[in-house]
C-alpha cells in the first residue's frame, strides 16, 4: 500500500467536510443574511497613526531580523536553523512593534482579545471552509502554470522541512509555522490592515488588498492565488466573529495541516 494513502484519505475527508460546511454557510447566508453582519468595531485611528503602526511593525521585523542574523552568524548553529530562527525573529519583531504601538496608544493588544472555546471552534470551522476553496484554486492555478510551462516551485520552508538533515531546524520550523507566524501575520494583515480598511474603503478593497499583500509576503508564484483566497476567507471570518483569535487558530491549523501533509508525503511536489 502507498504510504501516502492515510494522509491523502485524511485530507480528502477534511476537504469533504469543509465543502459541506461551505454549502451550509452559503445556504444560511441566503436565508438569513443579517446573521453575517460585521462584528468588527470601528478602529478609531488617524491616517498618520496607521502609517506609524505599519512603520513600527515593519521596523520591528527588520530590527529583529538583523539582530538575529548577526547573533546567529557568530555561533556554530547550522544554516537551516539560522534561516528558521531569523524568520522567527521577524515574526517576533512584528508582534513587538504592534504591541508597542497599542501600548502607547493605550489600546488593548488584539491578541489579548479572545472568547475561549468559541474562538477554537470558529477557527476550526474557518479552516475547514477554507480548505475546499484553497485546494480548488490551487488545482486550477497549477493547471494554468503547467499549460504555460511555468515551473511549480516549492516554498523555501517546505523544501527545508522535507530535506533538512537537522532535527532542530525542522522542529523549530514547525513551532514557528504553527505559533509565531500565525500570530504575527494575523496581527498585521487582518487586525491591522483589514481592520483599518474595513470602515474606510469599499468592502471588496478591504478584503482584497490585505489578501494580496499576505500572499505576496510568502514570495511564491506557485501558491499566490490560493493564499489570496485564504486571506479573504480569514478576513471574512474575522469580520463575522470580531476576534482575531479565530483567524489565528485557523491560520495555525492550516499551517499544521500543510506540515502534516508534507510529512505524510503529500503536497511536497
Amino acid at each position: 500500500m502507498d504510504n501516502t494513502f492515510p494522509a491523502v484519505g485524511a485530507e480528502v475527508t477534511l476537504v469533504f467536510i469543509g465543502a459541506l460546511l461551505l454549502l451550509k454557510t452559503f445556504a444560511r447566508y441566503k436565508s438569513k443574511p443579517a446573521e453575517f453582519d460585521s462584528h468588527l468595531n470601528h478602529w478609531e485611528i488617524t491616517v498618520s497613526d496607521f502609517i506609524l503602526y505599519c512603520f513600527i511593525a515593519i521596523a520591528g521585523a527588520l530590527f529583529f531580523q538583523v539582530i538575529s542574523s548577526f547573533a546567529l552568524k557568530h555561533t556554530s548553529i547550522d544554516s537551516d536553523s539560522r534561516l528558521v530562527l531569523t524568520a522567527a525573529g521577524m515574526d517576533l519583531g512584528i508582534l513587538c512593534g504592534v504591541y508597542v504601538f497599542h501600548h502607547f496608544k493605550e489600546e488593548q493588544f488584539p491578541l489579548f482579545i479572545h472568547k475561549g472555546f468559541k474562538t477554537l471552534t470558529s477557527g476550526l470551522v474557518t479552516l475547514l471552509i477554507a480548505l475546499p476553496l484553497v485546494f480548488g484554486v490551487m488545482f486550477i492555478w497549477q493547471a494554468i502554470l503547467n499549460a504555460f510551462h511555468i515551473p511549480i516551485v516549492k516554498q523555501e520552508m517546505v523544501d527545508l522541512l522535507m530535506n533538512s538533515k537537522f532535527p532542530f531546524a525542522r522542529n523549530t520550523l514547525i513551532l514557528v509555522a504553527v505559533i509565531a507566524a500565525p500570530c504575527a501575520e494575523e496581527s498585521i494583515f487582518r487586525a491591522g490592515l483589514f481592520r483599518y480598511l474595513r470602515t474606510r474603503a469599499p468592502r471588496w478593497v478591504a478584503l482584497l488588498i490585505p489578501a494580496l499583500l499576505f500572499a505576496a509576503a510568502h514570495g511564491s508564484l506557485t501558491y499566490f492565488p490560493p493564499l489570496v483566497v485564504l486571506g479573504i476567507v480569514f478576513a471574512l471570518a474575522y469580520e463575522q466573529t470580531g476576534t482575531i483569535g479565530t483567524t489565528i487558530v485557523a491560520h495555525a491549523l492550516f499551517n499544521l495541516n500543510s506540515i502534516l501533509m508534507v510529512i505524510g508525503g503529500v503536497g511536497g511536489s
